[in-house]
């Protein structure tokens, strides 16, 4: 996993902490990992910080030698272990201890729990939950339990944009195809994004798969067109076998919007009736122009993949009520 940045909300949430213990604490020493690239002074409560990153011995000594001149305040952030600072520099430092960062312990605190679910391992998770906290914070969990599906929702509401309920394949669709926060998910570290994914994938199946995908590919804004899209190319197989050769090439073309590979049909007709949902959702928020916006879309991809003659297959799109009349056997 790669090593995540500090945030200033995690810093703060930390000293804090420690604070509560110790509110005279001068000299704040925290094992620290990651980089920091945040101000060079941090407040916490009626206290200014200066925060230095110093990650050799000498490093740590000069740092606390400057602070000790200055009479000031100052959060020390290093890499290194307690037990390579000596004796002399832990005892100058607030409670005689290097501090470790725990990011789960902030979390817990910022949600008021007492217990966290125990799936809840991930260190970008938490991360996450810290740098994406509302000003006014999250609620307080019932019964002091972080469970995971309350983390989830909090994580892609605040962080993704995504609704503030529990994530459908419906939702899921109108966000990628509209909200802005899918650019703040597509610069997340890719251990959150790995973890996302399959946090939605266990929980709507296997056409969030195909939407993150989607997402990954460039194909974000058109995930609703594609999505109807996948009602005729995915939908079940009429057996007359010049049909099935063509939309298996179609579906063979659809594969460039997707990462270049296969859309499974089933989560391609998982798709397409949430993409009926969506539209219904739009237009009962007179969002006309949008709802017209796919539709339109979804027709012109429809024959860049050569599949427009057999747009009847599905209801959504523009030729989904002009099925093509077999012709009379007495014709020429």
């Amino acid at each position: 996993m790669a090593t995540l940045l500090l945030t200033l909300y995690q810093l703060q949430m930390q000293v804090a902490q420690i604070r509560q213990r110790d509110p005279e604490a001068q000299v704040i020493g925290i094992r620290a990992t990651g980089g920091w690239q945040s101000p060079e002074i941090v407040a916490v409560d009626d206290c200014c910080y200066a925060v230095v990153q110093a990650n050799t011995v000498l490093e740590v000594r000069e740092a606390l030698q400057a602070a000790e001149e200055r009479q000031a305040p100052m959060i020390l952030l290093t890499r290194l272990e307690q037990t390579d600072l000596g004796y002399d520099v832990v005892a100058r430092l607030a409670r005689s201890r290097l501090f470790h960062l725990d990011v789960w312990e902030s979390v817990r605190a910022l949600f008021k729990a007492r217990v966290i679910d125990p799936t809840l391992r991930e260190r970008c998770i938490a991360q996450a939950l810290l740098e994406y906290a509302p000003p006014e914070g999250y609620l307080p969990v019932q019964a002091g339990v972080l469970d995971a599906g309350t983390a989830w929702r909090a994580l892609f509401h605040h962080g993704f944009g995504i609704v503030e309920r529990e994530p459908d394949l419906v939702s899921l669709l109108l966000w990628a195809a509209s909200s802005p926060g899918v650019e703040r998910y597509c610069t997340a570290v890719p251990e959150l994004r790995q973890a996302a994914r399959e946090r939605l994938t266990a929980t709507l199946g296997a056409g969030a798969d195909v939407v993150l995908t989607l997402i990954d590919s460039g194909a974000a804004r058109e995930a609703l067109a594609l999505a109807i899209v996948c009602g005729v190319v995915f939908a079940e197989e009429t057996g007359d076998p010049s049909t099935v050769a063509t939309l298996h090439a179609a579906a063979a073309r659809l594969e460039r919007f997707h990462g270049h590979q296969p859309i499974p049909p089933e989560a391609g007709r998982q798709l397409a009736k949430a993409a009926q949902e969506a539209l219904e959702e739009l237009a009962h928020g007179h969002e006309g122009l949008q709802v017209q916006a796919h539709i339109l879309r979804a027709d012109e991809l429809l024959h860049a993949i050569q599949a427009g003659p057999y747009a009847w297959r599905s209801a959504l799109t523009p030729g989904g009520h002009q099925r093509p009349q077999p012709k009379d056997s007495g014709d020429v």
